[in-house]
C-alpha cells in the first residue's frame, strides 16, 4: 500500500470515527434517555426498534440508489453530505427532547440518517481505491469504527468524571449525556467534513444494465449471492441479537441489580450507567481493531 494510497485510506476512514462516536453514545445511553422521559423497562425493546428496522430498509435502498447516481458532485458525496447534516441535527435535538414521543421521533430520524450515511460512505473504498488496496482500506475503516465506538461509549463516563452532572432530573436527560450527544454531533461534522473535503471521487459510470444483480426481474444473481452469504447471515443475526440485548437492558439491569436503583433519577442509577458503559465500550470498540491488527500479524500489507 503506497504512501498516497495510505493517505487516501486514512481520509476515507476518518468519517467513521465521528459516525461511530455517535453510534457508541447512542447505544450506551439511549435506554437511559428513554427511561428519563418516562419509559418503563418493559417498553425499551419496542422503543429500540428504530435501529434494526431502518438498518434493514434504509441501507440497501440508499446504497442501491447511490450506485446508480452520477453527477458533477460525485456518486456518493451528495448522499453522504445530506445524511451527515441530518445526523448532526438529530444528535443535537435528541438530548433536548422533553417528551418520550418527541425522543422516539428523533431517534427514528437519527437511525435512518445514520444508516443512509453508512451505505454510500462504505462504498467509497471500492470507488476510489485500486482493487489490490481495497482490503487494507476496509481494514483501516474498521479500526476507526472500533476506536469511534469505544470513544462514544465512554464519553458520558469521562464527562461525568470531569464534573458534568450524571444524574437526570424528571423529564430531562443528564447533563453529561446531553454534552456527549452534542460532542458527537461535532465529531460527525468534523470527521465527515474532512472526508468530503479530501476525497475526490472518480467520474462515476452508471451501473451496468446487464449486471444480474441490478437488472429488474432477474433473480439469479440474488439467489447466488444469498447462497454464498447464508453462513455469514446466520452469524450476523445471532451476534446482533446478543448486542441489542446488551444495549437495551444493560444499564437498567446493572443499576437495579448491583446498585439497588429504583428510579432513573437517583445517583445509584447513574453509577449503574457508568459501570455498564465502561463494560460495553471495550466490547463494542476493541474488536474493530482486530482485522487490521491480524493483517499485520499474518504478514499482510497494512
Amino acid at each position: 500500500m503506497g504512501t498516497s494510497v495510505r493517505i487516501k485510506g486514512l481520509d476515507l476512514s476518518v468519517g467513521y470515527l465521528g459516525l461511530q462516536i455517535a453510534f457508541g453514545i447512542q447505544s450506551a445511553s439511549l435506554s437511559r434517555v428513554f427511561q428519563g422521559l418516562g419509559a418503563s423497562v418493559d417498553q425499551l425493546a419496542m422503543l429500540w426498534l428504530a435501529g434494526p428496522v431502518t438498518g434493514l430498509l434504509v441501507q440497501p435502498v440508499v446504497g442501491a440508489i447511490s450506485d446508480r447516481h452520477g453527477g458533477r458532485f460525485g456518486r456518493r458525496r451528495p448522499y453522504i453530505l445530506v445524511s451527515a447534516l441530518l445526523v448532526i441535527a438529530a444528535l443535537a435535538a435528541l438530548p433536548m427532547a422533553t417528551s418520550l414521543m418527541g425522543a422516539v421521533v428523533v431517534v427514528w430520524g437519527l437511525e435512518a440518517a445514520m444508516n443512509a450515511l453508512h451505505a454510500p460512505y462504505r462504498a467509497l473504498v471500492a470507488d476510489t481505491l485500486p482493487p489490490g488496496d481495497q482490503a487494507s482500506g476496509y481494514a483501516m475503516q474498521t479500526v476507526f469504527i472500533g476506536l469511534g465506538a469505544l470513544a462514544g461509549a465512554c464519553a458520558p463516563i469521562l464527562l461525568a468524571w470531569g464534573g458534568w452532572s450524571n444524574v437526570a432530573q424528571p423529564g430531562q436527560t443528564a447533563l453529561s449525556i446531553r454534552v456527549a450527544f452534542l460532542a458527537a454531533a461535532l465529531a460527525v461534522a468534523l470527521s465527515v467534513g474532512w472526508t468530503i473535503a479530501r476525497v475526490r471521487e472518480p467520474v462515476a459510470a452508471r451501473a451496468p444494465q446487464h449486471d444480474p444483480l441490478v437488472r429488474p426481474g432477474h433473480w439469479t444473481g440474488f439467489a447466488t449471492l444469498w447462497r454464498a452469504l447464508r453462513p455469514v447471515a446466520a452469524i450476523q443475526f445471532l451476534s446482533w441479537f446478543g448486542l441489542y440485548l446488551l444495549w437495551v437492558y444493560a444499564t437498567p439491569v446493572v443499576a437495579a441489580q448491583l446498585y439497588g436503583a429504583t428510579s432513573p433519577f437517583d445517583a445509584a442509577y447513574a453509577r449503574g450507567r457508568t459501570l455498564s458503559g465502561s463494560c460495553s465500550g471495550p466490547i463494542t470498540g476493541w474488536p474493530g481493531c482486530l482485522p487490521f491488527c491480524c493483517r499485520g500479524c499474518s504478514g499482510g500489507s497494512g
